[in-house]
């Protein structure tokens, strides 16, 4: 099922990164290779350095996950001895050189099973250690300081971040300000492992990791833009606005579309934020519109459809069931409709075509 375009594409290239701002740290699943088997190095794509690699034996790497999240790959870690990790990563990697010490991260994963244990870290898990990191009990952790969000269900697809210093840091859950409540204790500086999947040798994590994304600094202007980019490409509701890597684009405006801001799900493509979704899917359960360009493909990368820069069309729904229950009058042969009503932005005007309503 598709959107079909007529016009003539180009590609553009320029320097990407997650929102259109350049992280330390970004580690993304989509440009793993090859694409099957396990996962035994998972490059930076935000430098050359601090790539991870694999830390012990042939068991203890993760898999390539071919259980997509909107039609894209994850790492799935197994909760038992899977890890990553690059070595002697400095400390100011992950926040400023000086107290308060200020960070901001981002994850998308789907949590699996019962187990509640670290997703991320720049520790090696020795008490007192550095620490900055996120697990999978909802929580995110500044210089070994947490501040929660919820704690997830199994299955559940969520965007955890944080954004703050050492003082003062706020945990979000997919857009949305949970708390600024600190547990924890602020600890000794300095260089540490940093780990995926667990902290150090211990404390695996059962998840599907897709992305990860880690400044040396606060982004609270940019923090939209960033967290904007991972909604779309993985069809997550964020609250308020979804902005471009230009940082003055809203490709889809919460006010404006007010009533409307549920099950977001779009096609887009910003090339300075890495954003080329051509189909796609709201990860909330139940029956949701499936959309993409000249067709469908197993995979978001499979297929063959194209988008210029700066395209974008996004839809939302009033929330209400998507089954014939709202009587009508005047249409013969006609006494229901849906009681859903959808509403779609379109930026940049992409080109008519259809989707399809799918059951996830």
């Amino acid at each position: 099922m598709g959107i079909f375009l007529i016009g003539s594409m180009f590609m553009l290239t320029e320097a990407q990164s997650p929102g259109g701002i350049a992280p330390q740290l970004w580690y993304k699943a989509d440009v793993i290779t090859p694409v099957s088997g396990t996962v035994t190095t998972w490059n930076n794509s935000a430098s050359g350095s601090y790539n991870l690699i694999q830390q012990g034996g042939a068991t203890t790497v993760p898999a390539y996950n071919t259980s997509q999240i909107n039609f894209n790959p994850s790492v799935r870690f197994d909760g038992t001895d899977d890890r990553l990790f690059s070595a002697n990563v400095p400390q100011n990697v992950t926040t400023t050189a000086a107290a308060p010490y200020q960070t901001s991260q981002y994850i998308v994963y789907r949590k699996l099973g019962a187990g509640t244990n670290p997703l991320y870290s720049h520790s090696d898990g020795i008490g007192g250690t550095w620490n900055v990191g996120g697990n999978s009990t909802g929580g995110m952790l500044i210089t070994n300081r947490n501040v929660n969000t919820s704690t997830p269900v199994a299955n559940e697809v969520r965007l955890q971040s944080l954004n703050g210093d050492s003082n003062a840091a706020t945990a979000y859950l997919n857009g949305t300000s949970m708390s600024s409540t600190f547990t924890g204790f602020t600890a000794a500086i300095g260089t540490q492992n940093f780990w995926v999947g667990a902290q150090g040798i211990t404390g695996f994590s059962n998840s599907d990791i897709a992305e990860i994304v880690i400044y040396n600094s606060t982004q609270s202007a940019g923090r939209p833009q960033i967290e904007s980019y991972l909604s779309l490409k993985y069809g997550i509701t964020k609250s308020g606005n979804y902005v471009a890597s230009n940082g003055t684009t809203n490709y889809w405006n919460a006010t404006t579309n007010t009533g409307y801001n549920n099950n977001i799900t779009g096609i887009a493509r910003d090339d300075n934020s890495a954003l080329y979704q051509k189909q796609s899917m709201s990860i909330n359960t139940g029956q949701q519109i499936l959309m993409g360009l000249t067709g469908m493909a197993n995979t978001n990368t499979a297929n063959t459809g194209t988008l210029t820069d700066q395209q974008f069309l996004v839809v939302g729904d009033n929330g209400l069931a998507k089954t014939p229950s709202a009587a009508i009058s005047g249409i013969a042969g006609a006494n229901f409709r849906f009681a859903s009503v959808w509403k779609v932005q379109n930026t940049g005007t992409v080109g008519t075509g259809y989707t399809n309503l799918a059951s996830s």
